[in-house]
């Protein structure tokens, strides 16, 4: 991996630690880093994207808006050395966020470049970002950097950590957040299989309840974010597999064999390496799963 990056990754990728793994090693004093030190250290393009962003820059009891972004840049600087650009989103839109992250950006020291971006709103998955730079007046309005912003993103690399339960659990979080994000973009795949191979310009609904069928993927695609049949409605009813009512999420029957197989394939990693985070979890937690299989043996 290392090895790979020295080439390419100060060029081409924008390291991407989706929820709220990484920002919590920027916004905290106690915490444990849990990516691979060396391949950090090369990484000169990052995005950090954190639901709600905003509340950690506003003015409270714990801190002012400017002191709370020269502690941040500043463990910026720890965690990425050789940072160059830097992106900020996951923020709300409204006025007060904008004053409060435009006033964390224009904090950034001289050799980072900051900007932000801002999730296109009805877009359904996969997300879709407009980029904006901060101007010197918070007052004025954002400069559009890049109107379709679409970077290509990889997960920092793991630390490897000694057997421990420390160890233990933060490899277990860090595998189902890896899965997580494997599941979610090989449900993509299926679902984009219905357009891509659509018979006579016909596209069909992915949802197997679903008879709709269309004479376009505009169509298509507003049905999707409409009715939640696509992605996310398709992802939210996997987690209710245990009550009996998953709807079962396939490629369409037109796509090419090979395919098929490379998806049917990549699930069964998927599946396997789910079965191994079971059973670190369930070395710890073992009594939790003995009365759950009680609880479903009894109804």
């Amino acid at each position: 991996m290392l090895a790979y990056t020295r080439a390419r990754i100060s060029k081409v990728l924008v390291v991407h630690r989706p929820l709220v793994q990484l920002p919590k090693t920027l916004y905290s004093d106690h915490v444990v880093l849990e990516h691979d030190l060396e391949f950090a250290s090369l990484v000169r393009r990052v995005e950090l994207c954190v639901d709600r962003l905003e509340w950690r820059f506003r003015d409270d009891d714990e801190g002012s808006v400017v002191s709370k972004a020269q502690d941040f840049w500043t463990k910026v600087g720890k965690v990425f050395p050789a940072v160059e650009h830097l992106v900020l989103c996951g923020f709300t839109p409204s006025e007060p966020s904008r004053y409060s992250i435009g006033k964390a950006v224009q904090c950034a020291p001289s050799n980072i470049t900051a900007l932000v971006a801002l999730e296109k709103p009805g877009l359904g998955h996969p997300s879709q970002y407009t980029l904006y730079s901060v101007p010197g007046d918070l007052d004025a309005t954002w400069e559009v950097v890049d109107e379709d912003w679409v970077p290509t993103r990889v997960l920092l690399p793991p630390r490897k950590f000694p057997i421990s339960p420390l160890g233990d659990l933060i490899t277990y979080d860090r595998r189902n957040l890896v899965l997580l994000l494997e599941t979610r973009g090989l449900d993509w795949l299926r679902i984009e299989s219905y357009a891509r191979y659509a018979v006579d310009g016909t596209i069909h609904c992915p949802r197997m309840d679903c008879d709709a069928v269309f004479p376009n993927r505009e169509e298509w695609e507003e049905h999707l974010r409409d009715t939640r049949n696509g992605f996310h409605g398709l992802f939210e009813s996997r987690w209710r597999i245990a009550r009996g009512t998953m709807q079962e999420l396939l490629p369409y029957v037109r796509t090419p064999e090979a395919e098929k197989a490379a998806m049917e394939a990549r699930q069964q990693r998927i599946d396997h390496a789910y079965d191994e985070n079971f059973k670190l979890d369930r070395s710890y937690h073992p009594s939790e799963f003995e009365e759950d299989a009680c609880l479903w043996t009894s109804l």
